[in-house]
């Protein structure tokens, strides 16, 4: 099992503006969802996603566009006080290898 947040940014607005979502992949796919911060963009329903799928959305590009949107996913990192898993650095451009390592 892997955890990873996704969000949806821009070129525009602030970080406190952009949604951002917690998934659980097992056996190669997005088994749950869960919405951790409500944004200005919607977010797609990942769970039953393979994780080609999921690079693929990663791959997104906006450019040219206004504002320019970008697909970004971030692994979990465990916070030492209590475990609780929290994003870590978001990019796009994620390959399948990177989500499944």
């Amino acid at each position: 099992m892997k955890i990873m947040f996704a969000r949806i940014s821009d070129s525009v607005l602030d970080e406190e503006d952009w949604g951002v979502v917690k998934l659980v992949i097992a056996d190669g796919e997005v088994t749950s969802q869960e919405v951790v911060q409500r944004g200005v963009y919607g977010f797609e329903l990942f769970v039953g996603w393979t994780v080609e799928q999921l690079a693929r959305w990663s791959h997104f590009d906006g450019t040219g566009t206004h504002p320019e949107q970008y697909n970004e996913l971030a692994e979990a990192e465990f916070d030492g006080d209590d475990g609780a898993a929290v994003s870590g650095t978001f990019r796009d451009f994620w390959t399948v290898e990177e989500i499944e390592a």
